[in-house]
């Protein structure tokens, strides 16, 4: 593998394999192969016979919680709806062997009865692993569990961010004003009585409350918090998807019953963009996701519809003009009377294009092939149109290490019985390859929220660039992984992946072999070389 900074200096040994050119500014054309539809293998995450797997896993992330290179899952479980008084479902960590087999860990996650609804994963001490944010609902303190090592977690305070009790439906770490460590941000209650969101500013290691911003939103209902560069200024935007479940459940309307972008200025100054097609009545949505649908480069909006004791809606994508100016496209999806609960994008059958996953409350799970241009295709899939409960957060990654992105999707089912974690194994048959890139920051943390790799990849019919980003939420309740895990399409080779660190600094990397993995640590900054 050959390693090139910004400069077109090489920094790097290069590999045997004669790479491409680099292509600079070279354009993204379509260029999607015909490979089959994605194949699931879909089953209950469920262990043994003791019943411990059944519950409300309302929340799923995914990510290497004991650093062993594999995925790991914690699902953070709320309560039983039907009960009187409500009694939290404790939190389940589940380990991995490489292989995809899980095993349920003990841990300091479980120690609580609180109703837990979503976490966020990053490296907060910057000592190279994953710590763990949780929030709780119906107004108890959310917690912090820093990582030791090697899955070792001790609750610890956190400032502000662990004072508050604010019935927090989720959270997400993020480089909120560009300075280079991870500020916190908290939607409010989304299904409970209105409230504000909450951001918090990390002062090196202390997370302090910040008031009298727009991106506190006011007394709503807000639902998945979406961040990231959508204007291409090389700060992080926002996006909070807000529901009308005030009004339909018979109580005052909230100020906001629809999706709001927030443009981030800098140095904490936000402006509300009351332009967008989805800053409109009709649009309340609880779910949502941003990937570059398009491989033009830029990240693109899935909102899923909110639908509450009222007409059943379709869900909508809105494709991004890489200035943030959205526009709805016309895909065709279908019309549900359930609560669009989740959705992840992935690619999951090796063409170069993104699918998606969405899935509704007392609904069923469905999918939609991409074709790379925008457009989204309806798939048939029995065992998927079969399992039908409360769904909840939608993730996707590689928890088996075959190179073919999997899927798992939560559930709060309103009844005493509870669910488990439904899982969707991969089983498409190879079409391509696969590439991935493993990235660790200059402290060791693997995968950075904010960074972005473009993967070019070319073909007699010409080149395919195709856009990742990392984030620490990439749905409501949800945090997927395996970000850089990217398809070679059946005919192309790979010329380059250039990586945008969230500092800004770029490297490009050349000699990539298909069907490898490659761990790739920042560079040291520059001052520090000296």
């Amino acid at each position: 593998m050959q390693r090139k900074d910004r400069s077109g200096a090489e920094v790097g040994i290069a590999c045997a394999w004669a790479g491409a050119a680099v292509l600079a500014g070279a354009p993204a054309l379509a260029n999607i192969p015909a490979c089959p539809a994605p194949v699931f293998e879909v089953g209950a995450l469920e262990l043994g016979d003791d019943g411990r797997d059944r519950g409300y896993p309302g929340g799923l992330s995914l990510a290497d919680f004991d650093g062993d290179g594999d995925l790991d899952l914690l699902a953070t479980r709320g309560f039983d709806v039907t009960a009187s008084p409500y009694r939290g479902d404790r939190s389940l960590l589940y380990l991995n062997d490489g292989t995809g087999r899980f095993s349920r860990s003990e841990h300091p996650f479980g120690d609580f009865d609180t109703p837990d609804s979503g976490a966020s994963l990053a490296d907060i001490d910057r000592d190279g692993d994953l710590d763990v944010y949780v929030t709780v609902q119906r107004r108890q303190p959310n917690r912090y569990l820093r990582n030791e090592g090697q899955g070792r977690f001790t609750v610890t305070p956190l400032g502000d961010a662990t004072r508050s009790a604010q019935s927090n439906f989720s959270g997400v770490f993020v480089d909120i004003d560009s300075d280079g460590d991870l500020d916190l941000y908290t939607t409010g209650p989304t299904m409970e009585m209105p409230g504000p969101n909450a951001a918090y500013r990390n002062d090196e290691g202390v997370f302090r409350a910040v008031e009298d911003n727009p991106v506190l939103g006011g007394a709503n209902n807000p639902g998945a918090a979406l961040w990231g560069d959508l204007d291409a200024d090389g700060d992080q935007d926002l996006i909070v998807a807000n529901s009308d479940i005030a009004r339909l459940s018979g109580i005052d309307p909230a100020p906001v019953e629809h999706a709001v972008l927030y443009r981030n200025l800098g140095g904490w100054t936000f402006e509300a963009d009351p332009g967008q097609p989805f800053a409109a009545p009709g649009y309340s949505s609880m779910s949502g996701a941003l990937a570059d649908v398009d491989n033009d480069g830029d990240l693109d909006l899935f909102l899923g519809s909110y639908v509450y004791n009222t007409e059943p809606r379709t869900d909508w994508l809105f494709l991004n003009d890489g200035a943030g100016r959205f526009t709805l496209a016309p895909a065709e999806f279908p019309v549900h009377s359930g609560q669009s609960s989740g959705a992840a994008f992935a690619d999951l059958n090796g063409d170069g294009a993104l699918d998606l996953v969405t899935a509704s409350y007392g609904g069923p799970i469905e999918l939609f092939t991409g074709d790379g241009t925008g457009a989204l295709t309806r798939r048939e899939d029995a065992a998927l149109a079969a399992r039908v409960t409360g769904h909840s957060a939608v993730v996707s990654g590689d928890i088996d290490a075959d190179g073919r992105i999997d899927v798992l999707v939560g559930a709060w089912s309103a009844n005493a019985e509870g669910d488990f974690v439904t899982v969707l194994r991969n089983r498409t048959p190879a079409c391509g390859s696969w590439v991935e890139l493993r990235l660790v920051d200059r402290h060791g943390a693997p995968e950075p929220p904010g960074s972005r790799v473009v993967l070019t990849t070319r073909s007699e019919a010409g080149h395919l660039s195709q856009t990742r980003v990392a984030s620490a939420q990439t749905g409501f309740r949800a945090q997927s992984a395996s970000p850089f895990l990217f398809s070679v399409p059946p005919g192309h080779e790979i010329v380059e992946a250039v990586i945008t660190w969230p500092d800004a600094s770029q490297e490009t990397l050349t000699g990539l072999a298909p069907g490898t993995r490659a761990a790739v640590r920042q560079p040291a900054a520059p001052d520090a070389e000296n």
